[in-house]
C-alpha cells in the first residue's frame, strides 16, 4: 500500500506542531522539548528541544534556505551551552542526579547533537572542542578502546559514534592527523564484530536488540568511511524479525535506519521492503492528534538518564519527533525513490545520518575470515538465591498472576517463552514465568532453561506493575537488569502492564 499521500499529511501536522514549540522570547528558532517542559522546565531542556527541533526541520526541509541571521540566532542559542572544554551540557545536570559514573557519555552524547544541529545551519562552535585532546593519538585511543563494556552494546555504539563523528568533523575542518584515528577505530570493528550476528557485544548476554541497537551506530563508521559492511547478511536476517509495529523511538528509527542502509546490498530486498511498508503504517498511525510523535505511550521519559528531568511519555517531544521522521524519511527514500527532493538527512554521524546514494561500483561485502575478539556464544547464566522466596516475592508473584490471568489466550501465544525475575533485596526470590500454548504456569524457583532474566527491586516492580515506570527507562537508568532477549522482555511488559 502506498503511503506517500499520508506521508505529506503527517509532515505538515509535525510542521504545525514544531511551530507551537517555538519559544520566541528566548531567540529565532529556539525551541521547548515539549509541552511538559516550557511549563516544568527545567530551562536548560530547551537545549535538547532547539537541536532536536533545529534537525527535525532540516530534515524536513523547513531550513533548507534558512536566512542568515536566524541561523545566527539559533546557533547563538546553542553556543551559550558550550563549556570552557568545548564540550556541551545542560547547565542543571549535576553529577548526583545521572546514572552514568562521570559526565563522559552525556557530554560526548550531547555535544553530537549540537555539532550536528550546527553543521546543519552551517554554523561552528563558539570554541575548539579541547575535550578532544582525551582521544587524539594512537594510543589514548586505544586505552580509550579497551575500556568499553561489551555487555551493553547499546551504550558503548553511541560512545563510538559520538568520537566517530568528531573524529570526521574535525577531518573536514582541516585536521588531517585525526584520519588515521577513524581507520584505528574501523580496525577495531573489524577485529571485534562477533561471527556469529554480525554485531559488535557480548554474546554471552544474550540481548540481540540491544546489539542492534548498538550496530546502528558502529555501521555509520562504515557508511561514512565507504567500506563494506561484514556480514551483513545476518544483521539482515535478525532485523526483520523483531520489532514488528511500534516500539520506542530509538529503537524503531535504529531497526529501520540499519535495513535502509542495508537495502543497496540486495539481499532480502523484498522482504525488507515489506517490512518497511508494515513499520511505516504502524508509525504514521502512532502520530499524536497535536501533530507531533511521543516516545511510547506509558511510563516516564528521561533524558539521557538524568532522573531529575521526567515527563510523562504519550506527550509529544521533539526528540520523539525527529527520531520518528527520520525513521519514515528512510522508509521513503527506500520505497519511494522518485520522491526524493522533500527529505534533507544529517551530515555528520548520528541518529538522523544517510545516504542512499552508495558508490556506483560498491564493492562485494566480507562475509567471512574476519577475526573476532569477542566471548563464544553462551546460554543465558542465572545466579542462584539464597534465603528462599521471602513475602516481598510472594506479593508480587500473586499480582503477576492476576494480571495475567486478564490477558486473552492471543497475547499469550505472541508472548510464548519461558521467563524469570530475580526480585532482590529483603523479602525477595526469584519466580519463573512458563508461557506455553496460551497457558501460564507461575512458580518460585530458578530455570536455566528461561529465554529472559530480569534482575530488579521489589520497589521498581511495583512501580512497572502501577504503570509508574516504563521498563525502558528502568533499563536505561539501570534499575533493572536483563539478560536474554529484549525483544521478548518488552512482550512480558506489555502483557503485565
Amino acid at each position: 500500500m502506498d503511503q506517500y499521500p499520508r506521508v505529506i499529511e503527517m509532515r505538515q501536522r509535525v510542521l504545525a506542531w514544531l511551530a507551537a514549540m517555538q519559544a520566541p522570547e528566548l531567540g529565532d528558532g529556539v525551541h521547548a522539548e515539549s509541552a511538559f517542559q516550557r511549563r516544568n522546565g527545567p530551562d536548560g531542556m530547551y537545549l535538547p528541544g532547539t537541536y532536536n527541533a533545529t534537525a527535525c526541520l532540516f530534515l524536513l526541509g523547513a531550513y533548507e534556505t534558512l536566512a542568515p541571521a536566524q541561523a545566527d540566532s539559533i546557533a547563538g542559542f546553542l553556543n551559550q551551552f558550550q563549556r570552557p572544554d568545548g564540550a556541551y551540557r545542560i547547565p542543571e545536570m549535576e553529577a548526583a542526579e545521572v546514572y552514568y559514573p562521570d559526565f563522559e557519555y552525556i557530554d560526548l552524547h550531547t555535544t553530537n547533537y549540537v555539532l550536528g544541529a550546527l553543521a546543519l545551519l552551517g554554523r561552528k562552535p563558539a570554541g575548539p572542542l579541547a575535550f578532544m585532546e582525551r582521544y587524539n593519538t594512537p594510543a589514548k585511543l586505544e586505552t580509550w578502546l579497551d575500556c568499553r563494556q561489551m555487555a551493553e552494546p547499546w551504550t558503548e555504539g553511541n560512545y563510538i559514534v559520538n568520537l566517530a563523528s568528531f573524529y570526521a568533523w574535525l577531518h573536514e575542518n582541516g585536521n588531517a592527523q585525526v584520519h588515521p584515528l577513524l581507520n584505528q577505530l574501523l580496525d577495531w570493528h573489524q577485529a571485534n564484530q562477533d561471527p556469529a550476528s554480525g554485531y559488535w557485544y557480548d554474546p554471552a548476554t544474550n540481548d540481540l536488540t540491544s546489539a542492534m541497537a548498538g550496530a546502528t551506530h558502529n555501521l555509520h563508521l562504515y557508511y561514512y568511511l565507504r567500506q563494506p559492511v561484514p556480514r551483513f547478511e545476518k544483521i539482515v536476517d535478525h532485523c526483520l524479525a523483531i520489532l514488528e509495529g511500534v516500539s520506542s523511538a530509538c529503537l524503531d528509527v535504529d531497526v529501520i535506519d540499519i535495513l535502509a542502509n542495508l537495502h543497496v546490498y540486495g539481499y532480502r530486498r523484498a522482504e525488507i521492503e515489506a517490512y518497511m511498508e508494515r513499520k511505516i503504517t504502524a508509525l504514521l498511525d502512532f502520530q499524536n492528534p497535536d501533530g507531533g510523535f511521543a516516545d511510547l505511550h506509558a511510563g516516564l521519559r528521561l533524558f539521557d538518564g538524568w532522573e531529575r528531568y521526567q515527563e510523562p511519555q504519550g506527550l509529544s517531544n521533539c526528540f520523539a519527533t525527529w527520531f520518528r521522521c527520520a525513521a519514515i524519511g528512510m522508509i521513503c527514500r527506500t520505497l519511494y525513490p522518485d520522491a526524493t527532493e522533500i527529505w534533507h538527512f544529517r551530515n555528520t554521524l548520528g541518529i538522523g545520518y544517510f545516504d542512499p546514494h552508495p558508490p556506483s561500483a560498491w564493492p562485494v561485502a566480507v562475509t567471512s575470515g574476519v577475526p573476532s575478539r569477542m566471548p563464544t556464544s553462551a546460554p543465558v547464566q542465572m545466579s542462584t538465591r539464597a534465603g528462599g522466596f521471602g513475602q516481598q516475592a510472594q506479593r508480587l508473584q500473586a499480582r503477576i498472576q492476576e494480571r495475567l490471568a486478564g490477558v486473552s489466550r492471543e497475547r499469550l501465544l505472541a508472548a510464548g517463552a519461558l521467563y524469570q525475575i530475580n526480585i532482590d533485596g529483603t523479602g525477595g526470590g526469584s519466580l519463573t514465568i512458563a508461557i506455553n500454548d496460551g497457558m501460564v504456569d507461575i512458580k518460585a524457583g530458578i530455570d536455566p532453561e528461561a529465554r529472559v532474566c530480569l534482575s530488579l527491586t521489589s520497589e521498581t516492580l511495583e512501580k512497572l506493575l502501577d504503570g509508574r515506570l516504563n521498563a525502558t527507562v528502568a533499563y536505561m537508568t539501570k534499575k533493572l537488569k536483563l539478560r536474554g532477549d529484549i525483544s521478548l522482555a518488552m512482550k512480558l511488559e506489555s502483557l503485565l502492564k
